[in-house]
């Protein structure tokens, strides 16, 4: 699927969890638009982006970058089969219009 920009305020501290294969995963909600009218988006991070997701952004930080819609099927608690959409995140960071940042290297995923 093609690439789509990502901005907008973490509504809330990004959430760090393990698959069941354990590959590190990272839920977060973004918030866009007005104060009085919001969309709210649910953003998936994985593997190192997970992690540096979680070490370094927290609500209402600021971010911009580019993901792919998904949808994810599941089961809730009382067996019945669901399905959301959110943007798989490919890239992400802070908005350096509103934030400073020291940059500390962890390698690319190119190399």
């Amino acid at each position: 699927m093609k690439n789509m920009p990502i901005m907008g305020n973490l509504v809330g501290d990004p959430e760090l969890r393990m698959s069941n294969k354990g590959r590190p995963m990272c839920n977060m909600r973004l918030g866009y638009g007005s104060k009085n009218n919001p969309l709210y988006i649910d953003l998936l991070a994985l593997d190192q982006l997970a992690i540096n997701c979680t070490e370094c952004l927290g609500k209402g930080d600021s971010i911009v970058g580019e993901g792919s819609l998904i949808m994810q099927e599941w089961e809730d608690k009382n067996g019945n089969k669901r399905d959301s959409i959110k943007i798989l995140v490919h890239r992400l960071g802070p908005d350096l219009i509103r934030h400073q940042v020291k940059i500390s290297r962890t390698g690319s995923p190119e190399e």
